[in-house]
């Protein structure tokens, strides 16, 4: 039942709440000034913090001469001059272009780190959550699924719902048909496979997850007898330039896989897909 003003937490808002009617420098010492703090301590407060946000020598330029990108800024340098032991942040950088979004998201993590202050980070952008989280809460209808590290959900997600939303994960149904200490064996629709990636208690209704980048596409050779090597067709090509997206046909399945433009494909080619055990994951077949 603490007081709002009095809870140690800051906040960097969606919209910014940049006020127009103020510079930078008082925007910033707002919440300074409210816990009726020394002005000589405020202004050394204010310069460090804009300084650290690069906006140093802007503490007496208007508000809304900024650009969108430094009024984020701003917003930032007044949550954390507070010194507050947690942050929050909602969505903070979703009204931001493409390129300043991903400049914001490198130098977001990098003071994060500097302050060291727990920051709690609401997005939707799935790469934003990965690149910027320590932990991360993946949730569903206001419920947590899942929580772990970026490569712990990436990876190795315990439930279907977390392998569809992070990424671009698809799943096949599949069936347990043996165990041994190091991997499962399962049954898919077009072979059997292998994989290092099952929990210890699997239920009755199992779906396989590899993701588009960890499939390998090489030339189409006479069949070896690799375990997870498959013969299969390219259907479609979308080049991107530094990655391709492949539709390949593989039985009756239609699977998407990613590669560089190191080696081009051409529909039509005769290839072999194969499926890493390491990142064949197994999860739970429930939404």
């Amino acid at each position: 039942m603490v007081p709002t003003e009095r809870r140690p937490i800051a906040m960097v808002f969606q919209s910014y709440a940049v006020w127009p009617h103020l510079t930078v420098g008082e925007n910033v010492a707002f919440p300074l000034e409210a816990q009726k703090l020394h002005s000589d301590e405020i202004r050394a407060r204010v310069e460090a913090t804009l300084t650290m946000v690069g906006l140093g020598g802007l503490a007496d330029r208007p508000a809304p001469f900024l650009s969108g990108g430094q009024q984020q800024r701003v917003a930032l340098a007044r949550a954390i001059v507070k010194g507050a032991p947690v942050l929050l942040l909602d969505e903070p950088l979703s009204n931001l272009d493409a390129k300043l979004r991903e400049d914001m998201r490198a130098e977001l993590r990098q003071l994060q780190r500097q302050i060291g202050t727990t920051a709690i980070y609401v997005t939707h952008d799935q790469e934003e959550a990965l690149a910027l989280s320590d932990r991360v809460a993946v949730m569903d209808k206001g419920e947590i699924v899942e929580i772990g590290t970026p490569q712990q959900l990436y990876f190795s997600p315990q439930s279907a719902f977390t392998a569809r939303f992070l990424g671009q994960a698809e799943l096949w149904e599949c069936r347990l048909v043996g165990r041994d200490d190091r991997e499962v064996e399962i049954e898919t629709a077009w072979g059997r496979l292998r994989s290092r990636c099952a929990r210890d208690h699997l239920g009755d209704s199992l779906a396989l997850m590899v993701r588009p980048e960890h499939i390998e596409i090489a030339e189409s050779a006479a069949p070896s007898g690799h375990v997870n090597v498959f013969a299969a067709v390219v259907e479609d090509v979308l080049f991107a330039g530094r990655l391709v997206e492949y539709a390949v046909r593989l039985g009756q399945s239609r699977i998407r896989v990613q590669a560089t433009s190191a080696r081009l494909w051409e529909r039509g080619s005769q290839v072999q897909l194969r499926f890493p055990a390491e990142r064949c994951v197994i999860v739970n077949n429930r939404a």
